[in-house]
């Protein structure tokens, strides 16, 4: 075994120093109903809206113990493994252990559904999604209908 060097001693010690050094926080957490949108646009030049805070937070779900978010209007969440390895155990069978061996769907028509008594407790969060995204259309509707009358009249 070769001697350490004192260069790479000191090396190595300036390195676990440099990276245990306190990093500094931008501003904090915020919650959606005081959120800095002013400080935010006048410091970076962003511009979020009320609209897109509630987006985001409509977009979140609670599970026991963790947190995911919706990915598609029919109830699709992301989430951690771990928050969703009962509901995963409970679609394997003998057969097909997805707990071990993992599932790729290759069409959105491939990916399992879980049973209705596991299923239940989401149930009112997909029906907001779906009631959210049924009013998104109709407003996005009427603003194409707006614009192209006001097209037409010239204005």
């Amino acid at each position: 075994m070769r001697p350490v060097r004192h260069g790479t001693l000191l090396a190595f010690a300036a390195l676990v120093f440099l990276s245990a050094a306190p990093s500094h926080a931008d501003e904090g957490m915020w919650t959606f109903d005081n959120f800095p949108a002013d400080a935010l646009r006048a410091r970076y030049g962003a511009s979020i809206t009320p609209t897109w805070l509630d987006q985001v937070r409509l977009s979140t779900v609670r599970l026991t113990g963790c947190t995911g978010s919706f990915v598609s209007p029919d109830g699709l969440i992301l989430t951690n493994h771990h928050c969703s390895a009962g509901c995963i155990s409970d679609l394997s069978t003998a057969e097909r252990d997805y707990l071990a061996k993992g599932y790729l769907a290759g069409a959105r028509s491939d990916i399992a559904g879980l049973p209705a008594a596991v299923r239940a407790p989401a149930q009112a969060w997909i029906a907001r999604v779906q009631a959210r995204e049924t009013a998104l259309a109709a407003a996005r509707e009427l603003a194409e209908t707006a614009v192209a009358a006001l097209a037409k009249a010239g204005l």
